[in-house]
């Protein structure tokens, strides 16, 4: 594995990490002890380069919360941002269907009571569906009825057939006239533009299942990938990772404190 390394040195009191970094048999300060500690941004390059194994269980269950952290974890750093950037644009769709179908349900709420005199637009969806089948209140009052009559047939009468209307009208219920059938069918593609605008968001949250699964398997293929390229002494990463403490000096340079910016292939 190549290393290079860029440190930025800054004059500070010894006491402020450690006391001066050990030195070896050339005079020269040891790498090892020189670091005070370390953060590295690449979770494969731990431990002053030696590889650590990665679980595979770990991987898929980081893929599992966010898709893509468990390739980030395994090192597999091009893989993960595919599926970053997927599960960015499952989010972002979701959203905006959302909002769409939101949006167009204000619509056609909005068009009802302007085309066909509800009232109101805080009626349930089963009112919205029912008004969409029928011109006015009339024929939904008698196909409720209708239905009543073949339920108390043969006793009927017609203070029978209002008892079952009120009780069996959808419980929101408020009369209504469209202007037009033209009218009508405008308002239920409307409506159906905001239910598939709905169903779309519904998708997404399919889809961003899928992407967990989908991430979680190929994770744990990573996972694996790494730990059998790191067993054989191979590189498995490439990144960056922040050393704070003693930069390499001489000795009679004196300690100073610094930040090593350190680079892997």
């Amino acid at each position: 594995m190549l290393t290079f390394i860029v440190t930025i040195a800054c004059e500070a009191a010894a006491q402020s990490l450690r006391t001066a970094p050990p030195v070896n048999g050339d005079g020269e300060a040891t790498r090892d002890e020189a670091t005070a500690f370390v953060i590295p941004d690449d979770p494969a390059f731990l431990n002053n380069g030696v590889y650590e194994e990665k679980s595979a269980k770990r991987a898929a269950g980081y893929s599992l919360l966010l898709p893509g952290l468990g390739q980030w974890y395994a090192g597999d750093y091009t893989e993960a941002k595919v599926f970053f950037a997927v599960e960015g644009a499952i989010w972002v769709s979701f959203a905006v269907f959302l909002i769409q179908g939101y949006v167009r349900e204000e619509d056609y709420k909005e068009y009802a009571t302007v085309f066909a005199g509800v009232g109101s637009t805080d009626h349930s969806d089963d009112y919205y569906s029912i008004i969409g089948e029928h011109n006015s209140w009339i024929p939904y009052e008698a196909s409720v009825k209708s239905d009543g009559r073949f339920e108390y047939y043969p006793n009927v009468d017609a203070q029978t057939l209002e008892d079952y209307w009120v009780e069996n009208r959808v419980s929101d219920y408020e009369p209504w006239v469209w202007q037009s059938a033209d009218v009508r069918r405008n308002f239920r593609d409307q409506r159906s533009a905001s239910r598939l605008s709905y169903r779309r968001a519904e998708y997404m949250l399919a889809a961003a299942l899928f992407n967990r699964v989908a991430s979680a398997f190929f994770a744990i293929r990573s996972a694996k990938q790494a730990n059998k390229a790191g067993d054989a002494g191979q590189p498995v990463q490439t990144g960056y990772r922040i050393e704070i403490g003693a930069p390499w000096e001489p000795p009679s340079a004196g300690f100073r404190t610094g930040v090593s910016f350190v680079k892997s292939f």
